[in-house]
């Protein structure tokens, strides 16, 4: 996957739309993440190809910051958007979210950085667009997640009834579980048991576990070509 590929993925989600409003979409179980999440698991149909996209979306990512981080240590004015280090970080994803033009615009112009930062211009979170492993499950593993956290948020929702978070949980997690159930019923499955979602469950963790020990044995490789990536960004741009 070359860059220009990553961005043309990127604007095919249309990130700037899907936020538009992203209150209202949430007081009606609607997530922007959630819906752009489809679109790139449509754009990146394997694991692999969401790893590419992934390594791509770290390295302009983390660049963005650190241009703006070695700025704002020259100009006192700008050096604080009023964020923690997970607002920034929301930030930076934002406006990667918007496009190629306009991730080059705020980093050719840093003060629209400080701006939209102290403003609040932005939404949580295009990083969580990009697919997890499990999402390339099969649909029954699919189900058995969506039930592990609707059941969770149901609890949450228990001891506070005016949570709202909770309630937009139980509400698009509920709606998943639907959509999901359908599926497999079409395609042969039958509806699981208590017993069978727990064992399901459990292969799940499992296997989750196994793929992070996998991760961790590969991370130094991983951690090093990534430096080396972001090194040749910052060669270009500072």
């Amino acid at each position: 996957m070359t860059r220009n590929d990553f961005w043309t993925i990127v604007e095919s989600v249309n990130w700037a739309a899907l936020t538009l409003k992203s209150d209202e979409r949430r007081s009606h179980g609607e997530r922007s993440y959630d819906l752009g999440q489809v679109a790139l698991l449509s754009a990146l149909p394997t694991i692999e190809d969401r790893n590419e996209f992934e390594t791509h979306y770290q390295v302009v990512r983390d660049g963005l910051g650190q241009v703006f981080k070695a700025y704002v240590g020259q100009d006192r004015e700008a050096r604080t958007t009023d964020l923690g280090e997970d607002g920034f970080g929301d930030l930076l994803a934002h406006i990667v979210g918007l496009g190629r033009k306009e991730y080059e615009r705020h980093l050719n112009h840093l003060k629209l950085i400080t701006a939209r930062g102290r403003q609040f211009l932005f939404v949580e979170s295009f990083a969580y667009c990009i697919p997890w492993d499990e999402d390339y499950d099969p649909t029954d593993l699919k189900l058995a997640r969506e039930v592990s956290g609707l059941l969770h948020w149901q609890a949450v929702l228990a001891r506070n009834p005016e949570d709202r978070t909770a309630n937009s949980e139980v509400e698009w997690r509920g709606k998943a579980c639907d959509v999901l159930r359908e599926l497999l019923l079409a395609e042969g499955g039958t509806e699981w048991t208590n017993d069978e979602y727990e064992a399901h469950l459990v292969a799940e963790r499992e296997a989750s576990d196994a793929a992070f020990e996998a991760a961790c044995a590969k991370s130094e490789a991983k951690e090093a070509a990534k430096a080396k990536l972001l090194a040749d960004f910052e060669n270009d741009w500072v």
